[in-house]
């Protein structure tokens, strides 16, 4: 893993990103948008906490845990006050460490996604866009955007994603980058 930090004492916040390459690239043909998947479920179950656990736990932190995607990254991002900074920690890790990925909440998720896939299909401006890149990246793994193509998601399997988790969510293809106000203990 390698290890960016930038203290800042302006706020009492802290932000941390976990980064890894990821995104269409690393999606098996015919998964296109297993990665993006992947990222939403690992702020969902942990083997600790169910979603709604997590989602309270961050919000009594005073803190906000997301996910991202794209075309050759995926990450977690944390933005917590200092004073949650322990409790935000733990959830970060694990959900990076320890993913439960839950047969029911991979249903809900997927079906999010192919939403948001469709939603797209209607604005002008981003089907256009999923146009060029089609046609301009022809079989490439780009001519896919992050969300990933309907067929694909439809057929997708839960071990694709645990798959996918493993081979991604370790040290050697992990960057952290840590700013704000923190301390050693932190």
């Amino acid at each position: 893993v390698q290890l960016v930090l930038l203290p800042d004492q302006h706020l009492p916040l802290l932000n941390v990103a976990v980064v890894g390459l990821g995104g269409p690239l690393y999606d098996a043909a015919g998964q296109r948008g297993a990665c993006a998947l992947m990222s939403n479920l690992l702020i969902k179950d942990t083997h600790k906490r169910s979603s709604l656990e997590v989602a309270l736990a961050i919000d009594r932190a005073g803190g906000h845990l997301g996910e991202f995607c794209g075309n050759n990254t995926f990450g977690i991002s944390l933005e917590v006050l200092s004073s949650g900074a322990s409790v935000g920690i733990e959830l970060l890790l694990d959900a990076l460490q320890h993913p439960r990925f839950k047969a029911e909440t991979f249903q809900i998720e997927k079906q999010g996604q192919l939403a948001h896939i469709q939603e797209n299909e209607d604005e002008s401006l981003t089907f256009g866009q999923k146009i060029l890149r089609r046609h301009f990246f022809g079989t490439h793994p780009y001519a896919s955007d992050a969300l990933g193509e309907e067929a694909d998601l439809e057929g997708l399997p839960l071990d694709a994603v645990s798959l996918l988790h493993r081979q991604l969510c370790v040290g050697p293809n992990l960057v952290v980058a840590v700013a704000g106000t923190y301390t050693e203990r932190d």
